[in-house]
Protein backbone atom coordinates (compact mmCIF):
# COMPACT_ATOMS: atom_id res chain seq x y z
CA UNK A 1 0.00 0.00 0.00
CA UNK A 2 1.37 3.15 -1.01
CA UNK A 3 1.95 5.69 2.03
CA UNK A 4 0.55 8.51 0.01
CA UNK A 5 -3.25 7.06 -0.47
CA UNK A 6 -3.01 6.32 3.39
CA UNK A 7 -2.39 9.95 3.70
CA UNK A 8 -4.93 11.02 1.47
CA UNK A 9 -7.76 8.22 3.37
CA UNK A 10 -6.50 9.45 6.85
CA UNK A 11 -6.94 13.19 5.78
CA UNK A 12 -10.59 12.80 3.81
CA UNK A 13 -11.41 10.64 7.06
CA UNK A 14 -10.24 13.78 9.13
CA UNK A 15 -12.42 16.20 6.94
CA UNK A 16 -15.91 13.86 7.15
CA UNK A 17 -15.26 13.45 10.80
CA UNK A 18 -14.93 17.13 12.24
CA UNK A 19 -17.92 17.80 9.54
CA UNK A 20 -19.68 14.82 12.16
CA UNK A 21 -18.19 16.65 15.01
CA UNK A 22 -19.68 20.06 13.75
CA UNK A 23 -23.01 18.75 13.45
CA UNK A 24 -23.09 16.60 16.83
CA UNK A 25 -22.65 19.56 18.75
CA UNK A 26 -25.80 21.12 17.28
CA UNK A 27 -27.09 17.87 17.93
CA UNK A 28 -25.80 17.65 21.49
CA UNK A 29 -27.15 21.21 22.33
CA UNK A 30 -30.55 20.48 21.51
CA UNK A 31 -31.21 17.27 22.90
CA UNK A 32 -28.99 18.68 26.14
CA UNK A 33 -31.51 21.80 26.46
CA UNK A 34 -34.68 20.49 25.26
CA UNK A 35 -34.57 17.02 26.31
CA UNK A 36 -35.24 15.87 22.64
CA UNK A 37 -33.40 14.21 19.96
CA UNK A 38 -34.23 16.35 17.03
CA UNK A 39 -35.66 13.88 14.42
CA UNK A 40 -35.30 16.64 11.68
CA UNK A 41 -31.32 17.54 12.33
CA UNK A 42 -30.44 15.67 9.12
CA UNK A 43 -33.26 17.27 6.75
CA UNK A 44 -31.60 20.61 8.36
CA UNK A 45 -27.96 19.54 7.36
CA UNK A 46 -29.33 18.67 3.86
CA UNK A 47 -31.14 21.89 3.51
CA UNK A 48 -27.92 23.76 4.61
CA UNK A 49 -26.53 22.12 1.46
CA UNK A 50 -29.44 23.33 -1.16
CA UNK A 51 -29.52 27.00 0.37
CA UNK A 52 -26.01 27.27 -0.48
CA UNK A 53 -26.50 26.10 -4.08
CA UNK A 54 -29.44 28.23 -4.68
CA UNK A 55 -27.80 31.59 -2.78
CA UNK A 56 -24.54 30.72 -5.20
CA UNK A 57 -26.69 30.95 -8.28
CA UNK A 58 -28.79 33.66 -6.98
CA UNK A 59 -25.67 36.08 -6.03
CA UNK A 60 -22.83 34.24 -7.74
CA UNK A 61 -20.78 34.39 -3.90
CA UNK A 62 -19.95 31.71 -2.26
CA UNK A 63 -18.22 33.02 0.96
CA UNK A 64 -21.56 35.68 0.80
CA UNK A 65 -23.78 32.26 0.24
CA UNK A 66 -21.81 30.53 3.13
CA UNK A 67 -22.64 33.33 5.99
CA UNK A 68 -26.53 33.32 4.33
CA UNK A 69 -27.17 29.79 4.35
CA UNK A 70 -26.91 28.82 7.65
CA UNK A 71 -28.38 31.66 9.26
CA UNK A 72 -31.81 30.51 6.69
CA UNK A 73 -31.39 26.94 8.76
CA UNK A 74 -31.43 29.21 11.90
CA UNK A 75 -34.34 31.15 11.04
CA UNK A 76 -36.12 28.04 10.35
CA UNK A 77 -35.15 26.08 13.41
CA UNK A 78 -36.61 29.45 15.26
CA UNK A 79 -39.54 28.89 13.74
CA UNK A 80 -40.02 25.18 14.41
CA UNK A 81 -39.55 25.86 17.68
CA UNK A 82 -41.73 28.29 17.97
CA UNK A 83 -44.20 27.39 16.21
CA UNK A 84 -44.33 23.49 16.50
CA UNK A 85 -42.37 22.21 19.46
CA UNK A 86 -43.36 24.79 22.33
CA UNK A 87 -46.76 24.60 22.11
CA UNK A 88 -46.00 20.62 23.03
CA UNK A 89 -43.78 21.32 26.09
CA UNK A 90 -46.90 20.20 28.08
CA UNK A 91 -47.84 17.32 25.72
CA UNK A 92 -44.99 15.18 26.79
CA UNK A 93 -41.66 14.50 24.71
CA UNK A 94 -43.34 11.70 22.42
CA UNK A 95 -45.78 14.49 20.86
CA UNK A 96 -42.15 16.21 19.84
CA UNK A 97 -40.76 13.56 18.93
CA UNK A 98 -43.55 12.71 16.45
CA UNK A 99 -43.24 16.28 15.31
CA UNK A 100 -39.59 16.36 14.74
CA UNK A 101 -39.49 12.99 12.81
CA UNK A 102 -42.74 14.42 10.64
CA UNK A 103 -40.49 17.72 10.00
CA UNK A 104 -37.61 16.16 8.84
CA UNK A 105 -39.72 14.10 6.27
CA UNK A 106 -41.91 17.20 5.16
CA UNK A 107 -38.29 19.17 4.36
CA UNK A 108 -36.96 15.85 2.99
CA UNK A 109 -39.72 16.03 0.67
CA UNK A 110 -39.74 19.63 0.24
CA UNK A 111 -36.25 19.81 -0.91
CA UNK A 112 -37.49 17.07 -3.70
CA UNK A 113 -40.30 19.19 -5.06
CA UNK A 114 -38.17 22.84 -5.14
CA UNK A 115 -34.75 21.41 -6.39
CA UNK A 116 -35.82 17.57 -7.65
CA UNK A 117 -34.64 14.17 -6.29
CA UNK A 118 -31.55 14.27 -8.49
CA UNK A 119 -28.10 15.42 -6.27
CA UNK A 120 -26.37 18.59 -7.27
CA UNK A 121 -23.00 19.46 -7.32
CA UNK A 122 -21.12 23.02 -6.84
CA UNK A 123 -17.66 23.52 -7.35
CA UNK A 124 -15.41 25.66 -4.91
CA UNK A 125 -15.02 28.92 -5.35
CA UNK A 126 -11.81 29.80 -7.45
CA UNK A 127 -9.17 30.37 -4.17
CA UNK A 128 -10.11 27.03 -3.11
CA UNK A 129 -9.81 24.51 -6.62
CA UNK A 130 -6.74 22.48 -7.66
CA UNK A 131 -5.40 20.86 -5.06
CA UNK A 132 -1.67 21.35 -2.44
CA UNK A 133 1.63 19.34 -2.17
CA UNK A 134 2.11 18.18 0.87
CA UNK A 135 5.35 16.30 0.02
CA UNK A 136 3.69 12.82 0.73
CA UNK A 137 0.37 13.55 -1.51
CA UNK A 138 -1.38 16.23 -3.41
CA UNK A 139 -4.27 16.81 -1.83
CA UNK A 140 -7.39 18.93 -2.67
CA UNK A 141 -7.81 22.78 -1.50
CA UNK A 142 -11.62 23.11 -0.64
CA UNK A 143 -10.97 19.87 1.75
CA UNK A 144 -8.66 21.49 3.68
CA UNK A 145 -10.01 24.32 3.88
CA UNK A 146 -12.96 22.30 5.19
CA UNK A 147 -10.92 20.34 7.70
CA UNK A 148 -9.51 23.57 9.15
CA UNK A 149 -12.77 25.31 9.17
CA UNK A 150 -14.91 22.87 10.79
CA UNK A 151 -11.93 22.40 13.51
CA UNK A 152 -12.22 26.45 13.97
CA UNK A 153 -16.09 26.27 14.35
CA UNK A 154 -15.55 23.41 16.52
CA UNK A 155 -13.36 25.08 18.91
CA UNK A 156 -15.46 28.58 18.75
CA UNK A 157 -18.80 26.64 19.60
CA UNK A 158 -16.21 25.09 22.83
CA UNK A 159 -15.24 28.70 23.93
CA UNK A 160 -19.24 29.31 23.51
CA UNK A 161 -20.04 27.20 25.73
CA UNK A 162 -17.63 27.65 27.96
CA UNK A 163 -16.32 31.00 28.58
CA UNK A 164 -19.57 33.15 27.70
CA UNK A 165 -22.76 33.86 30.04
CA UNK A 166 -24.91 32.69 27.81
CA UNK A 167 -22.96 29.50 26.94
CA UNK A 168 -22.86 29.21 31.33
CA UNK A 169 -27.05 29.76 30.95
CA UNK A 170 -26.98 26.81 28.66
CA UNK A 171 -25.24 24.75 30.35
CA UNK A 172 -26.84 25.50 33.32
CA UNK A 173 -30.24 24.66 31.49
CA UNK A 174 -29.19 21.17 30.75
CA UNK A 175 -28.71 20.18 34.27
CA UNK A 176 -31.46 22.37 35.92
CA UNK A 177 -33.79 23.89 33.99
CA UNK A 178 -36.07 24.40 36.96
CA UNK A 179 -33.25 26.52 38.61
CA UNK A 180 -32.67 28.66 35.79
CA UNK A 181 -36.51 29.44 35.43
CA UNK A 182 -36.28 30.43 39.35
CA UNK A 183 -32.92 32.68 38.62
CA UNK A 184 -35.27 34.73 36.36
CA UNK A 185 -34.26 34.04 33.53
CA UNK A 186 -36.93 32.89 30.62
CA UNK A 187 -36.38 29.36 29.84
CA UNK A 188 -38.41 29.54 26.45
CA UNK A 189 -36.20 32.30 25.15
CA UNK A 190 -33.42 29.50 25.95
CA UNK A 191 -35.07 26.80 24.77
CA UNK A 192 -35.80 29.25 21.21
CA UNK A 193 -31.88 29.71 21.07
CA UNK A 194 -30.44 26.47 21.81
CA UNK A 195 -32.61 24.86 18.95
CA UNK A 196 -31.54 27.71 16.46
CA UNK A 197 -28.17 27.39 17.62
CA UNK A 198 -28.13 23.77 17.18
CA UNK A 199 -29.97 24.36 13.15
CA UNK A 200 -26.88 27.13 12.99
CA UNK A 201 -24.61 24.69 12.91
CA UNK A 202 -25.96 21.84 11.09
CA UNK A 203 -26.87 24.46 8.53
CA UNK A 204 -23.08 25.01 8.30
CA UNK A 205 -22.18 21.89 8.31
CA UNK A 206 -24.19 20.74 5.51
CA UNK A 207 -23.19 24.27 3.76
CA UNK A 208 -19.48 23.25 3.89
CA UNK A 209 -20.32 19.66 2.27
CA UNK A 210 -22.00 21.19 -0.96
CA UNK A 211 -19.05 21.79 -3.05
CA UNK A 212 -16.88 19.26 -4.42
CA UNK A 213 -13.13 19.19 -4.85
CA UNK A 214 -12.12 20.18 -8.38
CA UNK A 215 -11.86 16.43 -9.99
CA UNK A 216 -14.17 16.90 -13.00
CA UNK A 217 -16.41 14.25 -14.23
CA UNK A 218 -16.33 12.23 -10.82
CA UNK A 219 -17.46 15.23 -9.03
CA UNK A 220 -20.77 15.30 -11.65
CA UNK A 221 -21.10 11.62 -11.66
CA UNK A 222 -21.19 11.54 -8.02
CA UNK A 223 -22.82 14.36 -6.09
CA UNK A 224 -22.10 15.95 -2.94
CA UNK A 225 -25.89 16.91 -1.82
CA UNK A 226 -28.81 15.13 -1.99
CA UNK A 227 -32.08 14.86 -0.54
CA UNK A 228 -31.69 11.83 1.58
CA UNK A 229 -27.48 13.57 2.49
CA UNK A 230 -28.32 14.41 5.85
CA UNK A 231 -30.26 11.35 7.01
CA UNK A 232 -26.90 9.23 6.19
CA UNK A 233 -25.25 11.98 8.26
CA UNK A 234 -27.75 12.24 11.51
CA UNK A 235 -27.68 8.23 11.20
CA UNK A 236 -23.92 8.05 12.23
CA UNK A 237 -23.95 11.57 14.42
CA UNK A 238 -26.50 9.66 16.43
CA UNK A 239 -24.10 6.46 16.85
CA UNK A 240 -21.20 8.85 17.84
CA UNK A 241 -22.85 10.63 20.26
CA UNK A 242 -21.74 9.75 24.22
CA UNK A 243 -24.28 8.40 26.12
CA UNK A 244 -23.80 10.98 28.73
CA UNK A 245 -22.54 14.09 26.34
CA UNK A 246 -25.12 15.73 25.80
CA UNK A 247 -24.22 19.66 25.55
CA UNK A 248 -20.35 18.24 25.97
CA UNK A 249 -18.53 19.59 23.07
CA UNK A 250 -15.14 17.34 24.23
CA UNK A 251 -17.63 14.35 24.32
CA UNK A 252 -19.06 15.13 20.61
CA UNK A 253 -15.45 15.47 19.20
CA UNK A 254 -14.06 12.41 19.94
CA UNK A 255 -17.05 10.86 19.63
CA UNK A 256 -17.14 12.52 15.68
CA UNK A 257 -13.89 12.29 14.48
CA UNK A 258 -13.63 8.78 13.97
CA UNK A 259 -17.01 8.06 12.03
CA UNK A 260 -15.10 10.52 9.25
CA UNK A 261 -13.36 6.76 7.83
CA UNK A 262 -16.46 5.21 7.11
CA UNK A 263 -18.30 6.63 4.04
CA UNK A 264 -15.26 8.06 1.83
CA UNK A 265 -15.51 6.85 -1.27
CA UNK A 266 -12.06 5.76 -1.20
CA UNK A 267 -12.81 3.44 1.71
CA UNK A 268 -13.13 0.01 0.19
CA UNK A 269 -9.06 0.83 -1.33
CA UNK A 270 -7.98 -0.24 2.32
CA UNK A 271 -10.14 -3.04 2.63
CA UNK A 272 -7.08 -5.80 2.90
CA UNK A 273 -6.29 -3.49 6.16
CA UNK A 274 -9.62 -2.82 7.57
CA UNK A 275 -11.38 -5.80 7.25
CA UNK A 276 -14.45 -7.77 5.79
CA UNK A 277 -17.18 -5.40 7.43
CA UNK A 278 -15.64 -2.12 5.22
CA UNK A 279 -16.31 -4.42 1.65
CA UNK A 280 -19.86 -5.08 3.26
CA UNK A 281 -20.51 -1.50 3.90
CA UNK A 282 -19.20 -0.30 0.74
CA UNK A 283 -21.14 -2.35 -1.23
CA UNK A 284 -18.77 -5.20 -2.11
CA UNK A 285 -20.15 -8.64 -2.39
CA UNK A 286 -18.57 -11.18 0.69
CA UNK A 287 -16.79 -13.79 -0.42
CA UNK A 288 -18.33 -17.33 -0.73
CA UNK A 289 -18.34 -19.90 2.58
CA UNK A 290 -15.65 -22.49 2.02
CA UNK A 291 -17.34 -26.00 0.10
CA UNK A 292 -15.60 -27.48 3.00
CA UNK A 293 -18.13 -25.03 5.54
CA UNK A 294 -20.69 -27.42 7.77
CA UNK A 295 -24.35 -26.42 7.45
CA UNK A 296 -26.64 -27.34 9.77
CA UNK A 297 -29.00 -30.22 9.20
CA UNK A 298 -32.37 -27.94 9.85
CA UNK A 299 -31.44 -25.69 6.84
CA UNK A 300 -31.84 -28.61 4.92
CA UNK A 301 -35.13 -29.26 6.35
CA UNK A 302 -36.22 -26.04 5.16
CA UNK A 303 -35.42 -26.71 1.43
CA UNK A 304 -36.89 -30.60 1.97
CA UNK A 305 -41.00 -30.58 0.77
CA UNK A 306 -41.35 -33.77 3.49
CA UNK A 307 -39.88 -31.90 6.44
CA UNK A 308 -37.17 -33.12 8.92
CA UNK A 309 -38.33 -37.04 8.89
CA UNK A 310 -37.08 -37.04 5.27
CA UNK A 311 -33.49 -35.98 6.84
CA UNK A 312 -33.85 -38.15 9.84
CA UNK A 313 -34.54 -41.19 7.63
CA UNK A 314 -31.56 -40.41 5.47
CA UNK A 315 -29.25 -40.07 7.98
CA UNK A 316 -30.53 -43.19 9.39
CA UNK A 317 -30.30 -45.44 6.41
CA UNK A 318 -26.50 -44.01 5.69
CA UNK A 319 -25.53 -45.00 8.88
Amino acid sequence: MRISLLVSQVLNGLATGMLYALMGIGLSIITGVLNIPNFAHGALFALGAYLLYSIIQLVGNFWLALVIAPLGVGLLGVLIEYGGIRPLYKAGHDYQLLLTFGLSLIVTEGIIIIWSPVGMSQLPPPLLRGGVDLGITFYPKYRLFVMVAAALLVFGAWLFLEKTRYGAIMRAGIEDKEMVALLGIDIHRLFTAAFALGCVLAGIAGALTAPRGDRGGADRAHPRAQPSHGRRHARHRLRGRRPRGAGESPGVHRGGTPRGRGPEPGGPVLAGGLGRRNLRRHGRRPPRPSPRTVRHPMSACAKSPRGHTEVIRAERDSK
